[in-house]
């Protein structure tokens, strides 16, 4: 991750938050440019893990096992993976990703957003079931691999 996956931004934004209900986890390489804050940041607090590297099939595991992914950052495939899994997605509102937003995504302009939403989860968290419906069926019916070959062999 570097500098564009906005990692820091969101440790801050979530750090913010004092709940001890919430836990973040942080998979991924971090890039030299921004480790040594990044996990300064962390050090700070107890609710933040960082996991480092992890293969694909874990980290789905966790992905699945989430109430929200996050990517305040540049774009992902990962962020499709988190939809197929009927995970809710927190992302930023760019125009690649409109497709993606139907009921089932927080869309943030800047990274300061992050720290409103978790507040609003904490205040509604049945808003992430119903999220979490909506991501499952979006991703049945645009994400599926059937579906898109059917589209392309139109």
């Amino acid at each position: 991750m570097n500098e564009n996956k906005k990692t820091y931004e969101l440790v801050q934004n979530f750090s913010n938050v004092k709940d001890k209900r919430l836990k973040l986890i942080i998979i991924g390489s971090l890039m030299d440019s921004i480790k040594n804050d990044v996990i300064s940041l962390i050090q700070k607090d107890e609710r933040i893990h960082y996991l480092g590297w992890r293969d694909s099939k874990e980290l789905l595991k966790y992905i699945a096992a989430s109430d929200l992914y996050i990517q305040p950052g540049s774009q992902s495939a990962t962020m499709q993976n988190a939809l197929c899994s009927g995970t809710p997605v927190l992302i930023a509102n760019v125009k690649s990703y409109q497709v993606y937003m139907q009921g089932n995504a927080f869309a943030i302009n800047n990274t300061n957003e992050i720290e409103s939403v978790i507040n609003l989860i904490l205040k509604d968290p049945d808003i992430l079931k119903n999220m979490s419906e909506k991501a499952f069926d979006l991703s049945s019916r645009i994400l599926d691999y059937e579906k898109l070959a059917e589209r392309i062999l139109e």
